[in-house]
Protein backbone atom coordinates (compact mmCIF):
# COMPACT_ATOMS: atom_id res chain seq x y z
CA UNK A 1 0.00 0.00 0.00
CA UNK A 2 2.69 2.26 0.91
CA UNK A 3 4.52 1.74 -2.76
CA UNK A 4 1.14 2.58 -4.60
CA UNK A 5 0.65 5.24 -2.45
CA UNK A 6 4.30 6.66 -3.45
CA UNK A 7 3.75 5.81 -6.52
CA UNK A 8 0.45 8.25 -6.49
CA UNK A 9 2.26 10.97 -5.76
CA UNK A 10 4.58 10.77 -8.38
CA UNK A 11 1.66 11.91 -10.79
CA UNK A 12 0.71 15.04 -12.11
CA UNK A 13 -2.63 16.00 -10.50
CA UNK A 14 -3.07 19.07 -12.92
CA UNK A 15 -3.38 17.14 -16.08
CA UNK A 16 -5.92 16.23 -17.29
CA UNK A 17 -4.78 12.05 -17.84
CA UNK A 18 -3.91 12.01 -14.35
CA UNK A 19 -7.75 9.52 -13.39
CA UNK A 20 -6.64 7.36 -16.41
CA UNK A 21 -2.89 7.09 -14.85
CA UNK A 22 -4.07 6.19 -11.88
CA UNK A 23 -6.90 3.56 -12.91
CA UNK A 24 -3.47 2.09 -15.03
CA UNK A 25 -1.75 1.76 -11.29
CA UNK A 26 -4.43 1.01 -9.25
CA UNK A 27 -6.01 -2.05 -11.56
CA UNK A 28 -6.43 -5.74 -10.05
CA UNK A 29 -5.21 -3.95 -6.40
CA UNK A 30 -7.68 -5.01 -3.50
CA UNK A 31 -8.02 -1.27 -2.17
CA UNK A 32 -10.22 1.44 -2.39
CA UNK A 33 -8.58 4.37 -3.45
CA UNK A 34 -9.86 7.98 -2.43
CA UNK A 35 -8.33 11.18 -3.45
CA UNK A 36 -9.74 14.83 -1.69
CA UNK A 37 -9.13 18.44 -2.20
CA UNK A 38 -9.50 20.75 0.18
CA UNK A 39 -11.55 18.28 1.89
CA UNK A 40 -13.73 17.33 -1.09
CA UNK A 41 -13.97 13.90 -2.79
CA UNK A 42 -12.41 14.49 -5.93
CA UNK A 43 -12.00 10.53 -6.59
CA UNK A 44 -13.05 7.06 -5.65
CA UNK A 45 -12.02 3.77 -7.40
CA UNK A 46 -15.34 1.82 -5.91
CA UNK A 47 -19.00 3.55 -4.95
CA UNK A 48 -18.39 3.02 -1.56
CA UNK A 49 -17.57 6.98 -1.05
CA UNK A 50 -15.97 7.87 1.98
CA UNK A 51 -14.13 6.12 4.62
CA UNK A 52 -16.73 4.86 6.80
CA UNK A 53 -16.31 3.74 10.49
CA UNK A 54 -16.19 0.42 11.45
CA UNK A 55 -18.99 -1.68 10.97
CA UNK A 56 -20.57 0.46 8.46
CA UNK A 57 -22.02 -0.92 5.14
CA UNK A 58 -23.36 2.00 3.26
CA UNK A 59 -23.84 0.88 -0.30
CA UNK A 60 -25.25 3.54 -2.85
CA UNK A 61 -26.85 2.55 -6.21
CA UNK A 62 -24.37 5.43 -7.97
CA UNK A 63 -21.54 7.30 -6.70
CA UNK A 64 -22.69 10.27 -4.92
CA UNK A 65 -21.85 14.00 -6.35
CA UNK A 66 -18.17 14.67 -5.48
CA UNK A 67 -19.80 17.62 -3.13
CA UNK A 68 -20.93 14.98 -0.82
CA UNK A 69 -20.63 16.89 2.13
CA UNK A 70 -20.03 13.23 3.83
CA UNK A 71 -16.37 13.63 5.88
CA UNK A 72 -13.94 10.86 6.63
CA UNK A 73 -14.05 9.42 10.88
CA UNK A 74 -10.09 10.05 10.19
CA UNK A 75 -10.35 10.86 14.70
CA UNK A 76 -11.42 6.62 14.90
CA UNK A 77 -8.08 5.77 13.24
CA UNK A 78 -6.12 4.19 15.62
CA UNK A 79 -2.05 3.46 16.00
CA UNK A 80 -1.13 5.94 13.33
CA UNK A 81 2.32 5.43 12.20
CA UNK A 82 4.45 8.35 10.48
CA UNK A 83 6.01 6.55 7.38
CA UNK A 84 7.57 9.71 5.87
CA UNK A 85 6.96 13.77 6.29
CA UNK A 86 4.22 12.96 4.07
CA UNK A 87 2.62 9.53 4.46
CA UNK A 88 1.41 7.69 7.77
CA UNK A 89 -0.33 4.10 8.27
CA UNK A 90 -2.91 3.58 10.57
CA UNK A 91 -5.87 1.55 11.76
CA UNK A 92 -9.63 0.98 12.33
CA UNK A 93 -11.20 -0.50 14.97
CA UNK A 94 -14.23 -2.34 15.15
CA UNK A 95 -16.34 -2.32 17.97
CA UNK A 96 -15.39 -5.43 19.52
CA UNK A 97 -11.56 -3.83 19.56
CA UNK A 98 -10.39 -5.75 16.40
CA UNK A 99 -8.43 -4.19 13.30
CA UNK A 100 -11.20 -3.74 10.54
CA UNK A 101 -9.47 -1.58 8.22
CA UNK A 102 -6.12 -0.63 7.24
CA UNK A 103 -5.64 2.80 6.28
CA UNK A 104 -2.69 4.83 4.03
CA UNK A 105 -2.37 8.59 4.30
CA UNK A 106 -0.62 10.03 1.68
CA UNK A 107 -0.43 14.45 1.81
CA UNK A 108 -0.22 14.77 -2.50
CA UNK A 109 0.58 18.59 -2.26
CA UNK A 110 -1.89 21.29 -3.22
CA UNK A 111 -4.06 20.86 -0.47
CA UNK A 112 -4.73 17.25 -2.10
CA UNK A 113 -4.87 14.06 0.40
CA UNK A 114 -5.03 10.62 -0.62
CA UNK A 115 -6.14 7.92 1.24
CA UNK A 116 -5.43 3.89 0.50
CA UNK A 117 -8.00 1.29 2.79
CA UNK A 118 -7.69 -1.88 2.80
CA UNK A 119 -10.36 -4.29 5.03
CA UNK A 120 -8.72 -6.75 7.40
CA UNK A 121 -10.95 -9.70 6.70
CA UNK A 122 -9.46 -10.65 3.75
CA UNK A 123 -6.36 -9.64 4.81
CA UNK A 124 -6.78 -12.18 7.92
CA UNK A 125 -8.52 -15.17 6.09
CA UNK A 126 -5.64 -15.11 3.77
CA UNK A 127 -2.97 -15.15 6.89
CA UNK A 128 -5.48 -17.72 8.39
CA UNK A 129 -5.00 -19.96 5.15
CA UNK A 130 -1.60 -19.01 4.91
CA UNK A 131 -0.87 -20.49 8.20
CA UNK A 132 -3.27 -23.74 7.47
CA UNK A 133 -1.10 -24.18 4.35
CA UNK A 134 2.10 -23.51 6.36
CA UNK A 135 1.11 -26.03 9.40
CA UNK A 136 -0.16 -28.51 6.57
CA UNK A 137 3.12 -28.35 4.53
CA UNK A 138 5.56 -28.11 8.09
CA UNK A 139 3.61 -31.10 9.09
CA UNK A 140 4.33 -32.95 5.65
CA UNK A 141 7.78 -31.84 5.70
CA UNK A 142 8.22 -32.52 9.39
CA UNK A 143 6.47 -35.88 8.33
CA UNK A 144 8.97 -36.15 6.03
CA UNK A 145 12.09 -34.92 7.90
CA UNK A 146 11.55 -37.85 10.84
CA UNK A 147 11.06 -40.59 7.66
CA UNK A 148 14.33 -39.30 6.23
CA UNK A 149 16.04 -38.59 8.94
CA UNK A 150 14.90 -41.61 10.41
CA UNK A 151 15.87 -43.80 7.04
CA UNK A 152 19.18 -42.13 7.47
CA UNK A 153 20.06 -42.51 10.81
CA UNK A 154 19.33 -46.31 10.35
CA UNK A 155 21.61 -46.54 7.13
CA UNK A 156 24.18 -44.52 9.31
CA UNK A 157 23.70 -47.19 12.38
CA UNK A 158 23.31 -50.38 10.20
CA UNK A 159 27.17 -50.40 10.27
CA UNK A 160 27.93 -50.15 13.43
CA UNK A 161 24.93 -52.22 14.45
CA UNK A 162 26.03 -55.08 11.89
CA UNK A 163 29.76 -54.59 13.23
CA UNK A 164 28.69 -55.04 16.77
CA UNK A 165 26.73 -58.13 15.74
CA UNK A 166 30.28 -59.53 14.17
CA UNK A 167 32.36 -58.50 17.02
CA UNK A 168 29.89 -60.76 19.42
CA UNK A 169 29.78 -63.28 16.99
CA UNK A 170 33.80 -63.54 16.90
CA UNK A 171 33.91 -63.62 20.82
CA UNK A 172 32.09 -66.99 20.66
CA UNK A 173 34.84 -67.82 18.92
CA UNK A 174 32.74 -68.85 15.35
CA UNK A 175 35.44 -67.24 12.72
CA UNK A 176 33.46 -68.17 9.49
CA UNK A 177 31.41 -65.33 8.75
CA UNK A 178 32.09 -62.57 7.21
CA UNK A 179 31.39 -59.08 7.66
CA UNK A 180 29.84 -56.83 4.75
CA UNK A 181 29.94 -53.06 4.93
CA UNK A 182 29.57 -51.33 1.46
CA UNK A 183 29.36 -47.34 2.53
CA UNK A 184 32.84 -46.53 1.23
CA UNK A 185 34.39 -44.79 3.77
CA UNK A 186 36.31 -45.21 7.17
CA UNK A 187 33.47 -48.03 7.92
CA UNK A 188 34.63 -50.15 4.82
CA UNK A 189 37.80 -49.78 5.86
CA UNK A 190 37.29 -51.23 9.37
CA UNK A 191 34.65 -53.88 8.32
CA UNK A 192 38.18 -55.04 5.89
CA UNK A 193 40.44 -54.73 8.88
CA UNK A 194 37.56 -56.89 10.95
CA UNK A 195 37.54 -59.66 8.53
CA UNK A 196 41.17 -59.67 8.26
CA UNK A 197 41.30 -60.13 11.83
CA UNK A 198 38.45 -62.38 11.95
CA UNK A 199 40.42 -65.17 9.14
CA UNK A 200 43.78 -64.60 11.53
CA UNK A 201 42.18 -65.71 14.65
CA UNK A 202 40.81 -68.59 12.58
CA UNK A 203 44.13 -69.55 11.14
CA UNK A 204 45.12 -69.25 14.89
CA UNK A 205 42.19 -71.33 16.15
CA UNK A 206 42.89 -73.81 13.52
CA UNK A 207 46.84 -74.17 14.31
CA UNK A 208 46.00 -74.02 17.88
CA UNK A 209 43.53 -76.88 17.87
CA UNK A 210 46.11 -78.98 15.44
CA UNK A 211 48.48 -78.58 18.14
CA UNK A 212 46.15 -79.40 20.63
CA UNK A 213 45.56 -82.66 18.67
CA UNK A 214 49.49 -83.46 18.34
CA UNK A 215 49.65 -82.61 21.61
CA UNK A 216 47.54 -85.38 22.98
CA UNK A 217 48.80 -87.20 20.96
CA UNK A 218 52.29 -86.69 21.86
CA UNK A 219 50.70 -86.82 25.65
CA UNK A 220 49.96 -90.33 24.74
CA UNK A 221 53.04 -91.33 23.20
CA UNK A 222 54.98 -90.66 26.17
CA UNK A 223 52.75 -92.30 28.06
CA UNK A 224 52.96 -95.27 26.05
CA UNK A 225 56.84 -94.83 25.61
CA UNK A 226 57.78 -94.70 29.33
CA UNK A 227 55.37 -97.54 29.74
CA UNK A 228 56.88 -100.08 26.85
CA UNK A 229 61.00 -98.64 28.18
CA UNK A 230 59.15 -99.43 31.75
CA UNK A 231 58.51 -102.97 30.34
CA UNK A 232 61.42 -103.60 27.93
CA UNK A 233 63.73 -102.20 31.14
CA UNK A 234 61.79 -104.76 33.56
CA UNK A 235 63.13 -108.05 32.32
CA UNK A 236 66.93 -107.48 32.33
CA UNK A 237 66.43 -105.94 36.00
CA UNK A 238 64.71 -108.12 37.23
CA UNK A 239 66.99 -110.76 35.98
CA UNK A 240 70.13 -109.27 37.24
CA UNK A 241 68.17 -108.63 40.53
CA UNK A 242 67.81 -112.43 40.74
CA UNK A 243 70.77 -113.70 39.87
CA UNK A 244 72.59 -110.79 42.05
CA UNK A 245 70.56 -112.10 45.35
CA UNK A 246 71.62 -115.54 44.95
CA UNK A 247 75.06 -114.85 44.92
CA UNK A 248 75.06 -111.62 47.49
CA UNK A 249 73.24 -114.61 49.40
CA UNK A 250 75.52 -117.57 49.06
CA UNK A 251 73.34 -120.01 47.62
CA UNK A 252 75.79 -120.36 44.80
CA UNK A 253 78.31 -123.09 46.06
CA UNK A 254 79.65 -123.86 42.62
CA UNK A 255 82.24 -121.83 41.00
CA UNK A 256 81.37 -122.32 37.36
CA UNK A 257 77.32 -121.39 38.10
CA UNK A 258 78.82 -118.41 39.81
CA UNK A 259 80.77 -117.90 36.72
CA UNK A 260 77.81 -117.90 34.79
CA UNK A 261 75.46 -115.94 36.94
CA UNK A 262 77.82 -112.84 36.09
CA UNK A 263 78.02 -113.63 32.93
CA UNK A 264 74.53 -113.32 32.75
CA UNK A 265 74.50 -110.19 34.71
CA UNK A 266 77.10 -108.53 32.08
CA UNK A 267 75.01 -109.91 29.62
CA UNK A 268 71.54 -108.31 30.62
CA UNK A 269 73.76 -104.94 31.86
CA UNK A 270 75.14 -104.79 28.17
CA UNK A 271 71.37 -104.79 26.76
CA UNK A 272 69.96 -102.40 29.68
CA UNK A 273 73.32 -99.96 27.95
CA UNK A 274 72.11 -100.86 24.55
CA UNK A 275 68.60 -99.79 25.21
CA UNK A 276 69.51 -96.53 27.12
CA UNK A 277 71.54 -95.63 24.48
CA UNK A 278 68.22 -95.92 21.59
CA UNK A 279 66.51 -94.43 23.50
CA UNK A 280 68.53 -91.50 24.23
CA UNK A 281 69.40 -91.47 20.42
CA UNK A 282 65.40 -91.31 19.75
CA UNK A 283 65.41 -88.60 22.16
CA UNK A 284 67.73 -86.85 20.36
CA UNK A 285 66.12 -87.27 17.07
CA UNK A 286 62.94 -86.38 17.95
CA UNK A 287 63.89 -82.86 20.01
CA UNK A 288 65.38 -81.69 16.81
CA UNK A 289 68.64 -81.09 18.59
CA UNK A 290 70.50 -83.39 16.30
CA UNK A 291 72.33 -81.17 13.70
CA UNK A 292 73.27 -83.80 10.40
CA UNK A 293 76.65 -83.47 8.77
CA UNK A 294 75.90 -84.54 5.07
CA UNK A 295 78.39 -84.71 2.64
CA UNK A 296 78.64 -85.91 -0.96
CA UNK A 297 79.33 -89.68 -1.30
CA UNK A 298 78.43 -92.38 -3.55
CA UNK A 299 76.13 -94.50 -2.31
CA UNK A 300 77.58 -97.14 -3.62
CA UNK A 301 80.47 -97.49 -2.31
CA UNK A 302 79.10 -96.44 1.34
CA UNK A 303 77.31 -99.41 1.36
CA UNK A 304 79.38 -101.64 0.03
CA UNK A 305 82.05 -100.58 2.67
CA UNK A 306 78.94 -101.23 5.03
CA UNK A 307 78.67 -104.83 4.49
CA UNK A 308 82.06 -105.45 4.47
CA UNK A 309 82.29 -104.06 7.77
CA UNK A 310 79.39 -106.30 9.25
CA UNK A 311 80.61 -109.33 7.24
CA UNK A 312 80.63 -111.25 10.55
CA UNK A 313 77.87 -110.21 11.54
CA UNK A 314 76.20 -111.23 7.95
CA UNK A 315 77.59 -114.53 8.18
CA UNK A 316 76.29 -115.27 12.10
CA UNK A 317 72.52 -114.16 10.49
CA UNK A 318 73.62 -117.05 7.71
CA UNK A 319 72.36 -113.88 5.59
CA UNK A 320 72.41 -114.84 1.52
CA UNK A 321 72.99 -110.87 0.69
CA UNK A 322 72.77 -109.22 -2.85
CA UNK A 323 73.80 -105.97 -4.19
CA UNK A 324 72.56 -104.10 -7.26
CA UNK A 325 73.61 -100.62 -6.75
CA UNK A 326 73.55 -97.50 -8.75
CA UNK A 327 76.62 -95.71 -9.31
CA UNK A 328 74.73 -91.92 -8.53
CA UNK A 329 76.48 -90.19 -5.98
CA UNK A 330 74.24 -88.69 -3.21
CA UNK A 331 74.38 -86.07 -0.25
CA UNK A 332 74.06 -87.35 2.99
CA UNK A 333 75.24 -87.62 6.31
CA UNK A 334 77.38 -90.71 6.50
CA UNK A 335 77.13 -91.76 10.24
CA UNK A 336 72.81 -91.83 10.34
CA UNK A 337 73.01 -93.18 6.96
CA UNK A 338 74.67 -95.94 8.45
CA UNK A 339 72.77 -96.07 11.01
CA UNK A 340 70.04 -96.54 8.70
CA UNK A 341 71.24 -99.66 6.94
CA UNK A 342 72.34 -101.35 10.37
CA UNK A 343 68.54 -100.69 11.78
CA UNK A 344 66.88 -102.41 8.37
CA UNK A 345 69.52 -104.84 8.03
CA UNK A 346 69.40 -106.22 11.47
CA UNK A 347 65.53 -105.91 11.02
CA UNK A 348 66.09 -107.97 7.79
CA UNK A 349 68.25 -110.68 9.27
CA UNK A 350 65.58 -110.95 11.81
CA UNK A 351 62.30 -111.44 10.17
CA UNK A 352 63.68 -112.95 6.89
CA UNK A 353 62.22 -116.96 6.27
CA UNK A 354 64.39 -119.93 6.25
CA UNK A 355 65.87 -118.71 2.76
CA UNK A 356 67.54 -116.07 4.72
CA UNK A 357 67.51 -113.76 1.15
CA UNK A 358 68.32 -110.31 1.53
CA UNK A 359 68.81 -108.14 -1.21
CA UNK A 360 70.07 -104.48 -0.97
CA UNK A 361 69.43 -101.89 -4.11
CA UNK A 362 69.80 -98.60 -5.02
CA UNK A 363 68.15 -96.73 -7.81
CA UNK A 364 67.42 -93.14 -8.64
CA UNK A 365 63.52 -91.70 -7.88
CA UNK A 366 61.62 -88.94 -7.98
CA UNK A 367 60.04 -87.63 -4.92
CA UNK A 368 58.25 -84.59 -3.62
CA UNK A 369 59.11 -82.83 -7.02
CA UNK A 370 62.92 -83.87 -6.86
CA UNK A 371 65.40 -85.89 -7.68
CA UNK A 372 66.17 -88.67 -4.96
CA UNK A 373 68.36 -92.21 -4.48
CA UNK A 374 66.03 -94.48 -3.18
CA UNK A 375 67.77 -97.52 -1.18
CA UNK A 376 65.70 -100.91 -0.79
CA UNK A 377 66.46 -103.37 2.12
CA UNK A 378 64.10 -106.15 0.91
CA UNK A 379 63.70 -110.17 2.86
CA UNK A 380 62.10 -112.75 1.90
CA UNK A 381 59.30 -113.84 4.33
CA UNK A 382 55.79 -113.09 4.62
CA UNK A 383 54.49 -109.94 4.05
CA UNK A 384 52.97 -107.17 6.78
CA UNK A 385 49.62 -106.09 6.62
CA UNK A 386 48.72 -102.57 5.90
CA UNK A 387 47.59 -102.10 10.14
CA UNK A 388 50.98 -103.69 10.52
CA UNK A 389 53.21 -101.25 8.10
CA UNK A 390 51.24 -98.40 9.76
CA UNK A 391 52.39 -99.06 13.39
CA UNK A 392 55.97 -100.86 13.10
CA UNK A 393 57.32 -97.10 12.91
CA UNK A 394 56.28 -96.10 16.45
CA UNK A 395 58.66 -96.63 19.47
CA UNK A 396 58.60 -100.36 20.65
CA UNK A 397 56.06 -101.55 18.02
CA UNK A 398 56.54 -105.35 17.76
CA UNK A 399 54.44 -107.39 15.12
CA UNK A 400 54.64 -109.80 17.72
CA UNK A 401 51.85 -108.54 20.16
CA UNK A 402 52.41 -110.85 23.11
CA UNK A 403 55.99 -108.86 23.76
CA UNK A 404 57.97 -111.73 24.42
CA UNK A 405 61.49 -111.03 25.51
CA UNK A 406 63.89 -111.21 22.23
CA UNK A 407 67.01 -110.34 22.91
CA UNK A 408 67.59 -108.57 20.16
CA UNK A 409 65.04 -106.33 19.55
CA UNK A 410 63.32 -103.24 21.53
CA UNK A 411 60.93 -102.21 18.66
CA UNK A 412 63.33 -99.07 18.51
CA UNK A 413 64.93 -99.77 15.15
CA UNK A 414 62.45 -98.52 12.45
CA UNK A 415 61.65 -95.40 15.04
CA UNK A 416 65.17 -94.23 14.73
CA UNK A 417 64.73 -94.54 11.07
CA UNK A 418 62.00 -92.43 10.82
CA UNK A 419 63.24 -90.03 13.02
CA UNK A 420 66.69 -89.95 11.05
CA UNK A 421 64.68 -89.63 7.81
CA UNK A 422 61.82 -86.45 8.65
CA UNK A 423 64.93 -84.73 10.30
CA UNK A 424 66.41 -84.65 6.66
CA UNK A 425 62.89 -84.03 5.01
CA UNK A 426 63.31 -87.11 3.40
CA UNK A 427 60.65 -89.76 2.68
CA UNK A 428 60.79 -93.42 3.95
CA UNK A 429 58.56 -96.36 3.57
CA UNK A 430 57.52 -100.21 3.34
CA UNK A 431 56.00 -102.48 1.15
CA UNK A 432 55.18 -106.11 0.41
CA UNK A 433 55.02 -108.29 -2.95
CA UNK A 434 55.46 -111.96 -3.66
CA UNK A 435 56.92 -113.00 -0.49
CA UNK A 436 59.17 -109.83 0.11
CA UNK A 437 58.97 -107.44 2.27
CA UNK A 438 60.94 -103.92 1.34
CA UNK A 439 62.05 -100.92 3.30
CA UNK A 440 63.01 -98.34 1.79
CA UNK A 441 64.91 -94.51 2.38
CA UNK A 442 66.06 -91.63 0.12
CA UNK A 443 68.66 -89.30 0.11
CA UNK A 444 69.16 -86.58 -1.51
CA UNK A 445 71.12 -86.44 -5.15
CA UNK A 446 74.73 -85.25 -4.69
Amino acid sequence: MTENANQFALLDYDSDTWISEISSVSIHQTYDLLITENDEIVYSSSRRFGLMSPGQDIKHDKPPHPSDPRKFPLDDVQTWKTIDPTMRFGELLSPEGIVDIYVVQSDLGNNRILYLTQPAEPIRESVQTANMLLGIFTGIFLLVGIVVSYKMSTNFTKPIRDMKTHLHTLSQLEFGSTLTIETNDELTDLSQDINTLSEELQFALDRLTKQNIQLEKDIEFQRRFLSNASHELRTPLSLIKGYSDEIFHGFIKDKDQEKQYLGFIVEESNKMNRLLNELLELSRLESGYLELKKQKASVKSVIKSFTEKYAGFIEDSQMNLTLDLDETKGFFDLVRFEQILANLLSNAAKYSDSNKAVRISSSQAKSLNREVIRVTISNSGAGLTESEITKIWSAFYKVDEARTYDESSYGLGLSIVKAIQEKSGLEYGCYCADNWVSFWFDVEVG
